[in-house]
């Protein structure tokens, strides 16, 4: 729909986020972007991440099978690194871990096994309560999908970054939650959630519901949350591991049918800081996909305007969003 724009309140972030499919109906004169060529390689004897491989560290990967966790090799953070006797410097202490989905090189979570991908979330969970270690606050546990927004390796793979501090989205975000939780007794996400048009609504399986948010700063930003109240991702039961595995497949699948290519993306878990701060107790656990495109050859950058104010311009409204990726999950069902 062009001719139509309005701001929406991002009720996490606690700023506006301006809907604009104006601006999204533009000439486009820009750059545009291919897929990339996917690879019919199972094992790829120069991927760190296949089994049986030496790492660049100079590890060598055991021949797993299914997800397969490690230390990073080059890790941003870290207990052992040097501290700092500067003013407004200190340790960047924490730990960095590399999730491998699968030990076959041409998978992904689009064409993994519902079993497969249930044993993905567990992976998720249980390496986020491994990462409780003394010193950690906050646990963040992520894909980064795609050579466009900067991946080094396709071998199907995430990360988990555990820091020494609540990140300042973690501030916020709890704030947000807490202050609600304290003003009406209630969680902020599924209440937010509930506000919605239910075609809003794209997916469901047992516990789990995927929506598009009226909120969202990208064209395809889905969020998947529970309707039972967990904060935390490592307080996932197995059966509800077990029912998130084969929605976030279909999810995935859904991205990728629509702009019929692989789609790059963030998939990105918001748990609850692991510090003793009471208000962690009022977070929502949510998992948010944030696809990189606004069309299949076209990025969503965040320019001047954004950089400058704070505030996303998005091209899309979430309801057309909502209906492309309702026809979507609708064909990639399995």
């Amino acid at each position: 729909m062009s001719g139509y724009w309005e701001k929406r309140w991002h009720p996490l972030r606690r700023e506006w986020v301006i809907i604009s499919a104006n601006t999204g109906a533009r000439p486009w004169g820009g750059a545009r972007v291919g897929g990339e060529t996917a690879t019919t390689v199972t094992h790829d004897p120069g991927c760190y991440l296949c089994p049986g491989n030496t790492r660049a560290g100079g590890v060598t990967n055991p021949e797993y099978s299914g997800p397969y966790a490690f230390d990073n090799d080059f890790p941003s953070l870290s207990f052992a690194a040097p501290g700092s006797d500067g003013p407004n410097r200190g340790q960047a202490g924490g730990l960095c871990r590399v999730l491998c989905w699968s030990s076959q090189h041409n998978d992904s979570l689009a064409t993994l096994s519902d079993a497969a991908l249930a044993d993905v979330v567990r992976l998720m969970r249980d390496e986020h309560a491994r990462a409780r270690l003394p010193g950690v606050a906050q646990v963040l546990v992520f894909e980064n999908r795609g050579a466009e927004i900067g991946v080094s390796n396709s071998h199907p793979h995430g990360q988990l970054y555990a820091t020494d501090f609540v990140t300042r989205q973690g501030r916020e975000w709890r704030d947000a939650q807490s202050d609600h939780h304290a003003a009406t007794g209630g969680r902020l996400i599924p209440d937010y959630l509930a506000s919605l048009d239910p075609s809003q609504c794209i997916g469901r399986r047992g516990e789990w519901a995927a929506w598009v948010p009226d909120c969202a700063r990208l064209p395809y930003e889905t969020w998947v949350t529970l309707d039972s109240p967990v904060a935390h991702l490592d307080a996932l039961s197995d059966a509800q591991c077990d029912s998130l595995g084969p929605l976030l497949g279909q999810l995935v699948r859904a991205f990728d049918a629509h702009f019929g290519r692989a789609t790059p993306m963030n998939l990105l878990w918001a748990s609850a800081p692991v510090d003793d701060d009471a208000r962690n107790a009022h977070w929502q656990l949510t998992l948010m996909a944030q696809p990189a495109l606004r069309e299949p050859d076209k990025l969503k950058y965040f320019g001047g305007f954004e950089q400058l104010s704070g505030n996303v311009v998005n091209p899309l409204r979430p309801e057309d969003a909502a209906e492309h990726l309702s026809a979507a999950m609708a064909a990639t069902a399995r």
